[in-house]
C-alpha cells in the first residue's frame, strides 16, 4: 500500500479558487456548445470543492451551486432542480441579502425557470419584483436590468397580455439601443422577440382555419434562446459563467408561443 504523506503541502484558498474558476470555466463552455449533460458532473465537481474549501455560505460556492441547478433544469425544466433552484434563492437572501447583485441573478433565473415550467403567474410576480429591485439597484439601463426587462415582457406575453408586452419590450429596445447600442446582443433579442409579438398582434382572430388534428406542443419559453446560468460574467467561481448566447433557431409557428388574454 502506497504511503501517505501527511506533510504534503495543501493548497492555497486562492490557489483552490484559481483550479476551481479553469473547471467552471471549462463546464460554461459545455454549456455553451449545448453539452449540458457534459457540464452537469464538471459543474458537481466545483461545488464539491467550494465546500470542502471555503464553506456552504461562501459566496463562491452560493454561485457555484446555483450554476448547476441551472443546468440541470436545462435538462428538465419540470424536474426536482426547480424546488432546489427556489431553496438556493432563499439561501442567497440569507448570506447575501435579497438586493445583492448575486441574488439578483439568481432572482432572475429563478423567474425564467418557473416561465419555462408553465407557472406563469408565479413568473411574472418573480420578474416584477426582480425587475423592480434592479432597477433600483443597478438603473433601469443596466444590462442585468434591461435583461429583466425583457424577460418580464416575455412572460406577460406568455401571461396573454401581448399588448402590455409589446409596449414593455418597445421601451426596453429604445433604452438598450441608446445606453447599449444597437450592436448589443440584448439588442438583438429584443428586436426578434418584438418582430414575432408584432406578427401575432396583426395576425386576426378568426376561426377561419380549422383546428389541427392533433395540436401541437407548446414550445416551453427559452426553446429558442437557451437559458443561461444566474449571471453572464465569467472568469472563476466568484463570477458567474456565461453559458449560452443568442443562437438562432428556427422560427415557431405565430399562435404556438403566446396565448391571447380575453378581451375584458
Amino acid at each position: 500500500m502506497e504511503a501517505v504523506n501527511l506533510h504534503a503541502r495543501q493548497p492555497s484558498p486562492e490557489e483552490s479558487r484559481r483550479r476551481l474558476g479553469k473547471l467552471n470555466e471549462l463546464a460554461a463552455r459545455y454549456c455553451g456548445a449545448g453539452r449540458f449533460a457534459e457540464a452537469v458532473p464538471l459543474f458537481e465537481d466545483v461545488v464539491a470543492g467550494c465546500r470542502d474549501s471555503f464553506g456552504d455560505e461562501d459566496p463562491d460556492t452560493l454561485i457555484s451551486e446555483g450554476n448547476l441547478v441551472v443546468t440541470l433544469l436545462r435538462l428538465d425544466p419540470r424536474g426536482p432542480a426547480l424546488l432546489v433552484l427556489d431553496a438556493h434563492v432563499e439561501a442567497r437572501r440569507r448570506v447575501l441579502g435579497s438586493r445583492h447583485p448575486a441574488t439578483l441573478a439568481a432572482r432572475h433565473a429563478q423567474a425564467a425557470a418557473h416561465e419555462s415550467a408553465g407557472h406563469v403567474d408565479e413568473s411574472v410576480a418573480m420578474f416584477a419584483t426582480v425587475l423592480a429591485d434592479r432597477a433600483q439597484v443597478l438603473g433601469p439601463t443596466h444590462p442585468d436590468t434591461v435583461a429583466s426587462r425583457l424577460g418580464f415582457g416575455l412572460a406577460t406575453a406568455t401571461a396573454g397580455d401581448l399588448p402590455g408586452a409589446t409596449r414593455m419590450l418597445d421601451e426596453a429596445l429604445r433604452d438598450s439601443d441608446r445606453v447599449l447600442g444597437r450592436e448589443h446582443r440584448l439588442g438583438t433579442l429584443l428586436r426578434v422577440e418584438l418582430e414575432e409579438l408584432n406578427a401575432e398582434l396583426a395576425e386576426p382572430e378568426t376561426d377561419a382555419d380549422p383546428p389541427p388534428t392533433i395540436p401541437a406542443p407548446r414550445r416551453p419559453r427559452g426553446a429558442r434562446f437557451p437559458r443561461r446560468p444566474p449571471d453572464q460574467r465569467a472568469a472563476d467561481p466568484g463570477e458567474e459563467q456565461a453559458t449560452t448566447g443568442p443562437a438562432a433557431k428556427p422560427r415557431r409557428p405565430r399562435g404556438a408561443r403566446f396565448r391571447r388574454r380575453p378581451d375584458g
